[in-house]
């Protein structure tokens, strides 16, 4: 996230995201520190109260902070501090959506958050980037189920059988229709095809690392952060994900010269490269900055996208 921000000067201001697993909230209050313009926090109901401790203890209430557990004076009595603070002067406010996500019985869960976010005034209002010389792309005349740019998940990958549930659910969050008692093959939900005033606009448009909508692909892409922990692990990983449709393809930590990725990673050939890569101007990044602490073999970091 930071190289990427370093890179390309302002990628996260327009970027809406959401996390899975959240634990502490580290990698959401990443992306709020990075300016993203939405921040959608998930983990199980037990962990939220946990989250939000972390944010106000980290001085990131003085955002919009709408939670599952929040009555409507709670609300009122945070936008009255908001407006009291300095924040409050600030063009750009992240707005964090801190939900309940069950990745076993996620159905219930995503429609919630798919209605939080698609009623919520940061999607209404979403903010269009203040430089560069591509045109603002207009609002979809009807959304994806999720209005979602980026999917944030670090070291989730962990106990064997919750696997298979954490790939459904990124599956869903990717217009995949996932039947959870059904082992039947997943159904692809199509993604609705732009007006012609924004094909128009499309064809138009220069090639920019900053292209925060990218119609052309409405869904979102993920970047997982993984440690390999067993080979088994990974076998149930890389299965779901290829079940599903699921592209992957690795970036490269600034440690790792070429032999040693390929061989410590021993990723296949397709992996290195995919040309149906939707998100490959802005990601194509041959080093990644890594904390010397977390410089191990087993951790990669991936990127994964919906295919079709």
């Amino acid at each position: 996230m930071e190289t990427l921000a370093v890179r390309h000067p302002g990628f996260w201001k327009s970027k809406r995201v959401l996390e899975l697993g959240a634990g502490q909230g580290i990698v959401s209050m990443s992306a709020i520190a990075l300016g993203a313009a939405s921040v959608t926090i998930t983990d199980l109901e037990s962990a939220l109260p946990t989250i939000e401790n972390s944010l106000r203890l980290n001085r990131f209430d003085n955002t919009i902070l709408h939670s599952s557990s929040h009555s409507d004076n709670d609300h009122d009595h945070l936008q009255e501090h908001l407006d009291q603070t300095e924040f409050s002067t600030l063009r750009n406010i992240t707005h964090i959506h801190l939900m309940p996500l069950d990745w076993v019985h996620h159905a219930r869960d995503l429609a919630e958050i798919s209605a939080r976010l698609l009623e919520s005034d940061d999607f209404a209002l979403h903010r269009q980037p203040t430089t560069g010389k591509a045109p603002a792309l207009p609002a979809p005349e009807h959304p994806p189920p999720f209005p979602i740019d980026y999917i944030l998940a670090s070291d989730v990958v962990w106990v064997d059988y919750l696997i298979p549930s954490l790939v459904e659910t990124m599956a869903a969050l990717l217009g995949i229709s996932v039947d959870e008692d059904a082992a039947t093959a997943p159904a692809l939900v199509a993604p609705l095809p732009p007006t012609s005033q924004q094909q128009q606009q499309q064809e138009s448009l220069p090639p920019s690392t900053n292209d925060q909508d990218r119609r052309h692909h409405p869904w979102p892409v993920i970047l997982l952060a993984h440690q390999t922990r067993s080979t088994r692990g990974d076998k149930i990983l890389f299965e779901a994900l290829a079940r599903f449709g699921l592209a992957k393809t690795p970036i490269r930590l600034e440690h790792e010269d070429h032999d040693n990725h390929r061989n410590s990673n021993a990723l296949p050939a397709e992996d290195k490269k995919n040309n149906d890569d939707p998100d490959e101007p802005a990601l194509e990044l041959e080093h990644v900055l890594q904390d010397p602490l977390f410089r191990k073999p087993n951790i990669v970091i991936y990127k994964i996208w919906r295919t079709k």
